[in-house]
């Protein structure tokens, strides 16, 4: 395998195609299609998987050298030195709540090194993609960070997995002290949009 333009076309494709396999699935959910994981806040759905196994089966299918490294169903082919990193649903109590904050992310790495990501939110109908080093986009068009250099100015996005976790040792003393001197602070739940957002500039940064 080796990385080009039609790869990253591919990476779009797919995530694309499994954020509207999402959409339908959000259409059929019923609760007992949703389970938890290591705690009961953590959930996944039938949908989680079932969009994890066709990014998987469609990643191996062009490039069956290739490594798998998935959210729910952990690692195929772990000793290849191309990995395909995939979060299925980025989000999935935003999901679960028929909320628009949640997102299909797909990244590839050679070698332990980030190569280039898609990620693709279906109901806002945004597709991120970038290349290392190469520029990022939104929708085809290019995106750029801010240049926004002082706290009062910025706006922030950050995220409580450590509370879904049950960490005792939070960011919620951080945070409020944080919250104070930025201009806002928005929690959307799906960080890799959260981080689409600040490389396009509708944030300041992601914590």
């Amino acid at each position: 395998m080796f990385f080009d333009d039609s790869v990253l076309s591919f990476m779009k494709e797919i995530a694309v195609a499994a954020g509207e396999l999402t959409l339908r699935g959000r259409k059929r959910l019923h609760g007992n299609e949703i389970f938890s994981k290591a705690t009961a806040k953590d959930i996944v759905t039938v949908c989680d998987r079932e969009t994890e196994k066709f990014i998987a089966e469609k990643l191996l299918e062009r490039f069956p050298d290739s490594g798998i490294y998935g959210e729910e169903f952990g690692r195929v082919n772990a000793d290849s030195p191309w990995q395909w990193i995939i979060d299925p649903i980025d989000g999935t109590a935003s999901f679960v709540h028929n909320q628009p904050f949640y997102s299909v992310s797909i990244g590839l790495w050679h070698d332990g090194i980030p190569v280039a990501g898609a990620v693709y939110g279906p109901k806002l109908q945004e597709l991120y993609s970038g290349i290392a080093a190469g520029g990022a986009w939104c929708n085809g068009e290019i995106i750029r960070v801010t240049d926004t250099s002082e706290i009062s100015s910025a706006m922030l996005i950050t995220g409580f997995s450590c509370l879904r976790a049950g960490w005792q040792n939070n960011n919620l003393p951080i945070f409020g002290k944080v919250a104070t001197l930025a201009r806002e602070v928005r929690r959307f739940g799906s960080a890799a949009l959260d981080i689409c957002f600040v490389a396009s500039g509708k944030a300041d940064a992601f914590w």
